[in-house]
């Protein structure tokens, strides 16, 4: 599953995840598997669409010291991204894709 953090802190409805890098003027959005060196690398604007689009998804709260994190886990196959990368390969799903991630100085394969 990912965790996709909705509110940094659901006390001030501060946004996360990808809602805050929309605010921050990112185009991109990645999460990033440390353990097993899997990365996937979204459009913001498409997946804040693709999670606004789901339906049934339950909050999950993570409480810190002085607020709380709400966010929603989301089976992987779920999510469409633009590209994954492991252990320094980038596949991209598409050739458009590929193009548009070579444009912003990715390199990889299409699939």
């Amino acid at each position: 599953n990912f965790f996709i953090e909705r509110y940094s802190s659901v006390e001030v409805l501060s946004p996360g995840g990808p809602w805050q890098a929309k605010a921050h003027g990112c185009k991109y959005f990645v999460y990033y598997y440390t353990t097993a060196k899997q990365g996937y690398i979204f459009l913001v604007d498409d997946l804040i669409a693709q999670l606004e689009g789901m339906t049934g998804l339950k909050p999950v709260e993570v409480r810190n010291k002085k607020w709380t994190t709400v966010g929603f886990k989301i089976p992987r196959s779920s999510l469409k991204p633009l590209a994954t990368f492991n252990r320094g390969t980038l596949v991209a799903t598409s050739d458009d894709n590929l193009q548009l991630l070579k444009n912003w100085g990715f390199e990889g394969q299409a699939v």
